[in-house]
């Protein structure tokens, strides 16, 4: 008996910690990690008497502009909302994004930028993907992305505010 708790407890302790391998190695040096598709369950939890990181995630979202022109257009919306851009570089394929974030989360900049790509993507018509990649106190902790096809999707109404900041909420990969 004892042989199978230690096994059934060895196995769960495997599963549990599987993703914390993955490591965050600094600002993104080449294409970002492939994203593999989430499907959001916003719609399907009950409100709660709390605030949870979606409904944070939902108001940076909802704070961007309608449409952002260009990617200098977006730098300057991104930090009108007090999001810290490092480095906002066009690359093949994708857009790297380096930015710190504070003792308050990640929540808010994750909703701020998903917000503001939403309206780049829209405005720009850029169809890369956003890498970005997070700081705190200086040392890279984490990493998100967040792919045009989301934006098709809440652009189309097939996601919800909260659905779409949930994707990329979803993404994020921590050190």
């Amino acid at each position: 008996m004892r042989r199978r708790t230690f096994v059934t407890l060895a196995l769960a302790g495997l599963v549990g910690g599987a993703g914390c391998l993955d490591r965050a190695q600094g600002p993104a040096e080449g294409a970002p990690k492939s994203v593999s598709d989430s499907r959001p369950v916003s719609g399907l939890v009950p409100d709660l008497p709390v605030t949870e990181k979606t409904d944070i995630v939902k108001r940076g979202v909802e704070s961007a502009p309608v449409t952002i022109a260009d990617l200098d257009a977006f730098r300057t919306a991104l930090e009108e909302r007090d999001v810290v851009v490092e480095r906002l570089e066009s690359n093949d394929g994708y857009l790297a994004l380096d930015h710190p974030f504070d003792d308050g989360g990640l929540a808010d900049p994750l909703g701020v930028v998903a917000g503001c790509y939403a309206a780049y993507v829209g405005g720009a018509d850029d169809r890369r993907t956003l890498s970005a990649t997070t700081f705190f106190e200086g040392e890279p902790v984490g990493e998100y992305a967040v792919l045009a096809a989301w934006v098709d999707e809440y652009e189309r109404g097939v996601l919800t505010t909260k659905e779409y900041g949930e994707k990329v909420l979803g993404t994020v990969t921590t050190a």
